[in-house]
């Protein structure tokens, strides 16, 4: 609908209903381009896009890429299965150029390095500096596809830098989940 602007809410790169997929980009950089996006929502625009989103999806691997400056989450995964994310560089670039020339500092909004809503999920070797949440373990539906209880999740040997690191159980009780 171009009326409401939903379409800038499109996520950069979707996997709807994937299975036994992979995303292997050594040396390559994703570029999210989040600068424009953060100063949009400083001034109220909250449709930004997720870099990478799977959403009913069951062994999903992510291996070796780096991604930079996602507008919102930079790995999303919701009711997915068999999730392996290893040794990708998660960077968010805070340090901008003024108009005048100056150094300055953009605080980007709600950039979380991998949000996890599933099931046995391997999390490890990534570096992550996202200035907010570096790993989420949120919650699945009940009424999930693939994940009706997010868990089983090994996350180990990860370097965080300039986040709040690991986070488990950050959203709030209610009847879904």
């Amino acid at each position: 609908n171009s009326d409401s602007g939903e379409h800038l809410n499109s996520n950069i790169t979707s996997g709807i209903q994937s299975h036994h997929s992979a995303l292997k980009y050594q040396h390559s950089v994703i570029d999210g381009q989040g600068l424009l996006w953060w100063r949009l929502s400083y001034i109220g625009h909250e449709l930004r896009p997720r870099l990478l989103e799977f959403q009913y999806s069951h062994d999903i691997t992510i291996q070796y890429i780096s991604i930079l400056n996602s507008p919102t989450y930079h790995i999303y995964f919701h009711d997915c299965s068999v999730v392996h994310v290893d040794s990708c560089q998660i960077y968010v670039d805070s340090y901008i150029e003024r108009v005048d020339g100056r150094d300055s500092v953009m605080y980007p909004l709600n950039t979380d390095g991998i949000d996890i809503m599933a099931v046995d999920v391997i999390i490890t070797n990534n570096n992550i500096t996202s200035y907010d949440d570096a790993i989420v373990m949120k919650p699945c539906k009940r009424t999930g596809i693939e994940c009706i209880c997010a868990g089983n999740a090994l996350i180990t040997n990860n370097s965080v830098f300039y986040s709040t690191g690991l986070t488990i159980g950050s959203v709030p009780p209610n009847l879904e989940h």
